[in-house]
């Protein structure tokens, strides 16, 4: 339809440049719509993309400055709403942390220490069920204290007030074994 812009201009009287402002105007909006369905999937550019994008910059004769500025726009919006998604949600998660990573943000910037002990927590929780860690989960456990920008000293208070609250689960449990005359269970 775009391609076809001139023929019907030029039977409408319309002038060269009103025509190629037309054409600009119309490519400009599929490119955005494109770029738009494109972020809606909830990823960051990469190489595919970018390929994709200038294939269809090409196909639609924009001009690569007209594109280059709708992908800026249509990024920077589209950083700055996943980031206030993702600062306003009630509970965070590691990903989150690494998407804001991804989008070029600094977790401690948009999420609150208390939002990344509490993913740091929830992640040592997940990582060690049987009330001991292996050498591969310590290491594990200091990748996501790094990712998650806490200090050292934040992450060990963090892993024993786990450990405390796990010995008096077990202390209760025991507790409540003997009371019910289930001593084989202590």
């Amino acid at each position: 339809e775009i391609r076809n812009l001139g023929k019907v201009g030029s039977t409408l009287g319309l002038a060269e440049t009103e025509i190629n402002k037309i054409h600009t105007e119309l490519s400009s909006k599929v490119f955005q719509d494109r770029v738009d369905a494109m972020l809606a999937q909830g990823k960051m550019m990469d190489q595919d993309r970018v390929a994709e994008l200038q294939a269809l910059r090409q196909q639609l004769a924009l001009p690569e400055e007209e594109a280059k500025k709708i992908i800026e726009d249509k990024l920077r919006t589209w950083v700055e709403n996943r980031r206030d998604d993702i600062r306003n949600k009630t509970t965070n998660s590691l990903d989150d942390i690494r998407q804001l990573r991804d989008m070029g943000q600094d977790p401690k910037s948009v999420l609150r220490l208390s939002s990344r002990q509490q993913i740091y927590r929830d992640e040592v929780k997940a990582l060690v069920q049987a009330d001991q860690a292996t050498a591969e989960d310590k290491t594990k456990l200091e990748a996501i204290r790094t990712e998650c920008d806490l200090s050292e000293t934040e992450a060990v208070e963090i892993e024993q007030q786990l450990a405390r609250e796990s010995a008096k689960a077990h202390l209760l449990n025991a507790v409540a074994s003997v009371r019910q005359g289930n001593r084989a269970a202590v």
